[in-house]
């Protein structure tokens, strides 16, 4: 025999020690949920006959994702900390020349709600995601009065982690 494998599925947070068949009816999906909202304001000043000036503020916020049932899994202890291993807690520590234990084996915990540990996240919400934008409309007067409009804008966003909800 060259190879065999067997794929088993955990169903249930609080049945971490019972495994469904993958074969089985088992539920082979994972039931992902983020929050996401955006705030936007902005106002135009008309500083000449044939200028107007815009400035505004966008701000963003995207959640940390969680599975529906519960079952999303992180390292123990800090995320970045606690997936290094026992090779250490930083970058630096990571895959040294000569191994030296400074750390600890990754241990992982289910986070998120419907988890043991609905008070956890895979990492920290943020809520700072502030953007300005500023922009013009000038009318030159090329070929003729409201002929021509010449507009220039720039804002800055952040791209969210497009989660949302999907099975």
């Amino acid at each position: 025999m060259g190879a065999m494998r067997q794929f088993y599925w955990v169903q249930d947070v609080n049945r971490l020690d019972s495994f469904e068949s993958f074969s089985t009816n088992a539920t082979k999906e994972r039931i992902w949920h983020q929050h996401e909202s955006a705030l936007f304001i902005q106002d135009d000043w008309k500083a000449t006959r044939n200028l107007t000036l815009n400035a505004g503020l966008r701000w963003e916020y995207y959640g940390p994702p969680w599975e529906g049932r519960g079952m999303l899994p992180t390292p123990v202890g800090s995320n970045l900390a606690g997936a290094f291993g026992i090779s250490g807690a930083t970058w630096d520590d990571w895959w040294q020349a000569n191994p030296v234990t400074r750390g600890k084996p990754t241990v992982m915990e289910h986070v998120g709600p419907h988890s043991p540990n609905p008070g956890r996240s895979i990492y920290k919400k943020d809520k700072n995601n502030f953007g300005p934008a500023v922009g013009f409309s000038w009318q030159p007067g090329w070929f003729g009065e409201g002929k021509t409009v010449v507009r220039g804008g720039y804002s800055i966003t952040r791209e969210g982690a497009g989660g949302g909800q999907s099975g």
